[in-house]
């Protein structure tokens, strides 16, 4: 199924369901949906669960739409505590911010699942079942995966890695633009076979924001949670390199300042996990 980037989704209301949908697929919903029971089920195959956080549960499946099938992730947004619950029915849910910050990646050149149904079920006067249905990144891996991979590359081409995505992150940090969470896994990667160069794109975007001035706090933030990936494959000359390139893009200079910041957080962020690790075991 071809998929385009349309300037809104179209809202439907079937039984108990509000849903925001392209319009290739508001003609596939299940008719006279009266029920509770979820309207998308008979349009998915190969439905299969992947680890993801616990407040959220998320499926990969294939998307049928006549012959044609879309490689897609389902995501179901639980509630943390009753007074998520509450705070639902006063703000955007995180459905929505994923959603608005999926697009406020794409709108300023960069690469985030493109969302194709947003919805949630209102029964008895609650809302709940926020879920979306979002293209998957056919041919990305995560950052975890990636770092592996390229350390079977020779140097050159790991350097060229790190080069990409320090100076992806920079562009991001550049645009005023903070991701809520850019943890390896939250990262992901691909080369393209034709040129060579490395493509980036974020995912879990409900906290991703557009700033009228970055503030260092949240710059240094997504500075700390890629620096926490720790991998035999990165070595501290790797970390360097990331950000003699992040700086120079930057602030057109080395900023000692910034990365002795950012390694005293990862630090503590590092004796706090491991203090947390002691008391669980």
């Amino acid at each position: 199924m071809t998929i385009t980037e349309a300037p809104s989704l179209t809202q439907v209301r079937t039984g108990f369901w509000h849903l925001q949908v392209i319009p290739e697929l508001v003609d596939k919903l299940s008719a006279n949906q009266t029920g509770p029971s979820w309207p998308f089920s008979h349009l998915l195959m190969d439905n299969r669960e992947i680890q993801s956080s616990k407040a959220t549960s998320v499926h990969r499946a294939m998307l049928v739409n006549n012959d044609q099938t879309t490689p897609v992730f389902v995501k179901h947004f639980h509630f943390r505590s009753p007074l998520d619950h509450l705070k639902h029915l006063v703000r955007k849910s995180r459905a929505m911010r994923a959603v608005e910050g999926d697009r406020l990646l794409r709108n300023n050149g960069f690469n985030a699942p493109k969302t194709l149904v947003i919805g949630w079920r209102r029964h008895w006067g609650k809302r709940t079942g926020y879920f979306t249905i979002a293209t998957a990144l056919e041919g990305y891996q995560n950052l975890y995966e990636t770092v592996e991979t390229v350390n079977q590359s020779d140097f050159s081409e790991k350097q060229r890695f790190i080069k990409s995505l320090a100076t992806t992150v920079a562009d991001l940090h550049l645009a005023t633009i903070s991701h809520g969470d850019m943890r390896a896994g939250n990262v992901f990667c691909h080369k393209d076979d034709e040129t060579g160069d490395w493509q980036f794109a974020f995912i879990d975007n409900e906290r991703t924001r557009c700033h009228r001035r970055l503030p260092e706090s949240l710059r240094i933030k997504n500075l700390v949670q890629l620096n926490l990936l720790s991998s035999p494959a990165l070595e501290t000359e790797d970390r360097l390199l990331f950000y003699e390139i992040y700086s120079a893009r930057c602030f057109n200079a080395a900023n000692n300042v910034l990365r002795q910041k950012v390694i005293k957080k990862t630090h503590k962020r590092q004796a706090k996990k491991l203090a947390k690790t002691g008391q669980a075991g």
